[in-house]
């Protein structure tokens, strides 16, 4: 976990409450309280210097807020890779919370842009496959994304985690023919086959 999210985290919750530097920090004249100055807290915010735990926890409190939901913030702050990716999308589709499935899809939309990976194409439109099933605002899968996805998943000789999530969550949006031809091929490429004893 990057270090420099904690403060960038810290700074969001704060001006969502509309709190001031020196009140957070009891930095005020008649102050109960004096944490730290608010000098110190700004380049906390800015990652231009770490701060105490027990100073962090202070903070928050007097934010009010517990150290568990900041540091539930921090960790979402840095989306996850993989597996636990697909298992927070589990989590929120549980939750039927549709507003987090949107935030973390255009996060992830927004790693793609910068990183150009193809992974994280594929995250991003298994969370924005979600939102459009649900009928979520305006989100649609649109015939060009599901081509690409067509095409992805039969270019790849063996199918891992990654090509199974990404099927599990399209299976809506393909017509009765491409599932079939995709269960045939989920039967040939993927490694629990070869796990299966020969008769």
């Amino acid at each position: 976990m990057d270090s420099k999210s904690w403060g960038r985290v810290f700074r969001e919750i704060r001006e969502m409450k509309n709190l001031s530097l020196a009140k957070v920090a009891g930095d005020y004249e008649n102050s109960p309280n004096l944490i730290t100055s608010k000098q110190q807290v700004s380049r906390f915010e800015l990652g231009k210097s770490d701060i105490t735990l027990t100073k962090i926890y202070e903070l928050v409190e007097n934010m009010g807020l517990s150290f568990e939901e900041y540091l539930y913030h921090v960790r979402n702050y840095e989306l996850p890779s993989g597996r636990a990716l697909f298992e927070e999308l589990g989590r929120l589709q549980e939750l039927s919370n549709l507003s987090e499935i949107e935030n973390v899809y255009q996060k992830l939309q927004m790693r793609f842009i910068e990183s150009q990976n193809r992974i994280d194409y594929w995250n991003a439109l298994e969370y924005k496959s979600f939102l459009a099933q649900k009928n979520y605002k305006s989100y649609q899968i649109s015939e060009e994304e599901i081509q690409e996805i067509s095409d992805d998943l039969f270019s790849m000789l063996e199918w891992g985690e990654a090509e199974l999530f990404l099927f599990s969550e399209f299976i809506y949006f393909l017509p009765e023919t491409l599932v079939f031809e995709f269960s045939k091929e989920l039967i040939k490429r993927t490694k629990f086959y070869r796990k299966i004893p020969e008769k």
